[in-house]
């Protein structure tokens, strides 16, 4: 199978998806109103509360919300072979992401820019239960952060070009955004970081490959990132958070531009099969079935919890009208789709015994070779010697992805010499993405203490809330690794997204008047992939058990068992509401 066909596919689909699909859910669903005043213009402090153009929200709220999970996790799914995973890409991506990430934006610029939590409390919930979204919130965020970082870690361990140009993101920001704060001189900041960042690039590769003062382990660059999180958490939003997810969207752009035209020139072949023999389980990544492994496997790029944090964090604060919506939230999603879409294509199109040898852990390789002789590899040393870089053993997605983009431009004459560059670009491109997330995510998390801590009568300043929310996601990450943390990730990250569905719809029934119909966009995607969450996150719970790992037993027994509480409420709630329209 050609990769050109699908992505023509995608392209077309989504193109519809949002001309027709995302403004009829802001016109005819949500009613988005020009004349609404939002938060960024009513509680405006240029430091939290900030209006912002439209298109610059569209790059910075993509940049936030497109970090690991559309880049690694479909690069893990490409175990179960090319065809599930696009399928629910293009499914899930329309009628689940599209969908959640705009009522999750429109309800929280209804309610302040407040977060999920402040959304659940002006449903007027006892507070008991309030304090269970308040703790379950806290926690997904935390895993989540915890992921995401453990995929950037592994990309910029020992990568001095991706760690110098990565950090030179932060300076040139912070200068785009002392120049578009008051005169908006938006093409001057745009030009000027455009420039600065080619320099940096340059800079980065040409003087910097063999740096061994940036050539920093895991534990190292894991404090860094934790550093610039908690940094990026306190500072003034328009000062580095805008400027820095817009100028990391330059990067992003050219590199899924770049990409898209080198498989429509080279449109190679994906050699993965359609479905692998490890469909029905038993695979060497991902120990499942494709059912349901594959739907918390691909979070971001289908549909995602995180973006709650960041559309009812930081994004609902800036956006200026509520007609930006379906640009902002729906297309940023599309976007996110298409990345998704591009990283299992690349993924694929490795041979599939190259693709396990770079997934795989040196001793389980070994093992699985021996296992499954048909599945050996066949390119890796050529690639790795292109490269510079042993590819084997190299697990978590980042480098598998590298490698794949790597090898669709190994057809040119040039390839023996711009193959470490392209390499190397892959691996910042990823590792950009990231940490955009980070310091939004981080940012939310603050947030989050800060109306927790609120609520219970506590003064806490934010920089401490910053510090503390810091402390744990990062510890979480400089203890862990992909193995032990992504699959909670995953689960929880599901979780959340099926309850912000949950929580908005009753909130636009009570609120908005709503239809129990007009919902039913919302509340068919969390009932599907609650039930998928749940049966994988039982799954996991009885894995863990048999491994006697009771540490990560508990922690998912906890997210679970009040996941199930405050479904089983909020369904009650929604029963009640039906029940009340339909008797009128």
């Amino acid at each position: 199978m050609k990769t050109m066909p699908l992505i023509l596919i995608c392209l077309s689909v989504f193109a519809l998806a949002y001309r027709y699909y995302a403004l009829w859910i802001s016109r005819r669903i949500l009613q988005c109103d020009v004349s609404h005043v939002t938060p960024a213009v009513e509680l405006r402090d240029d430091k939290n509360y900030y209006p912002t153009d439209k298109k610059v929200m569209l790059g910075q709220h993509f940049a936030a919300i497109a970090a690991a999970g559309p880049l690694a996790g479909p690069v893990l799914a490409a175990q179960f072979g090319w065809l599930p995973g696009f399928l629910w890409i293009i499914v899930g991506c329309v009628f689940g992401g599209v969908a959640h990430d705009m009522v999750v934006l429109f309800a929280s610029m209804r309610n302040k820019g407040g977060s999920l939590v402040k959304i659940y409390e002006s449903l007027n919930i006892s507070g008991g239960q309030k304090s269970l979204v308040s703790v379950l919130l806290l926690a997904i965020l935390i895993l989540t952060l915890a992921g995401l970082s453990l995929v950037c870690v592994g990309a910029m361990a020992r990568a001095p070009v991706s760690l110098f140009v990565v950090g030179s993101t932060i300076p040139i920001a912070m200068i785009m955004g002392m120049i578009m704060k008051g005169d908006k001189k938006l093409p001057v900041a745009t030009s000027i970081g455009g420039v600065l960042l080619i320099i940096a690039m340059i800079v980065g590769i040409k003087c910097f490959s063999n740096c061994l003062l940036l050539s920093l382990d895991r534990k190292s660059v894991t404090i860094l990132i934790a550093l610039y999180g908690f940094i990026a958490a306190i500072l003034p939003t328009w000062l580095l958070l805008t400027p820095r997810g817009y100028l990391s969207s330059f990067l992003k752009i050219g590199a899924i531009g770049s990409l898209i035209c080198a498989i429509s020139f080279f449109n190679p072949t994906l050699q993965m099969p359609a479905f692998s023999k490890f469909i029905t389980g038993g695979g060497p990544i991902i120990k499942g079935s494709v059912f349901p492994f594959l739907f918390i496997t691909i979070a971001c790029g289908a549909i995602s919890g995180f973006h709650v944090s960041i559309a009812a964090g930081t994004t609902s604060k800036q956006c200026a009208n509520e007609t930006h919506i379906p640009l902002v939230a729906g297309g940023a999603m599309l976007f996110e789709g298409i990345v998704a879409l591009l990283a299992l294509l690349c993924a694929c199109s490795l041979n599939p015994g190259d693709y396990f040898a770079i997934n795989l852990p040196l001793d389980k390789w070994y093992e699985f070779v021996v296992v499954h002789p048909t599945l050996q590899p066949d390119n890796i040393k050529n690639l790795s010697d292109m490269i510079g870089l042993n590819l084997v053993g190299r697990p978590g997605g980042a480098v598998s992805l590298a490698a794949g983009i790597t090898y669709i431009f190994a057809k040119s004459p040039l390839m023996t010499i711009i193959a470490p560059y392209v390499y190397n670009f892959a691996i910042m491109f990823e590792a950009v993405f990231i940490l955009t997330a980070i310091d939004a995510g981080t940012r939310s998390g603050r947030y989050l203490i800060e109306e927790i801590c609120s609520a219970a009568k506590i003064k806490i300043k934010p920089v401490l809330a910053a510090a503390l929310f810091t402390l744990i996601w990062g510890y979480l990450c400089y203890s862990g690794d992909v193995s032990t943390i992504w699959p909670l990730f995953g689960v929880s990250n599901q979780l959340l997204a099926s309850l912000a569905l949950l929580i908005c719809s009753i909130w636009l029934f009570k609120f908005i008047n709503f239809h129990f119909l007009k919902i039913l966009v919302f509340l068919i995607p969390s009932l599907l992939l609650s039930v998928t969450a749940l049966t994988a996150s039982f799954q996991q719970i009885i894995e863990h058990w048999a491994v006697k790992n009771f540490m990560l037993m508990n922690l998912l027994s906890i997210v679970t068992f009040v996941s199930f509480v405050l479904f089983f409420k909020l369904w009650k709630k929604i029963i009640f509401f039906v029940t009340k329209t339909t008797s009128i």
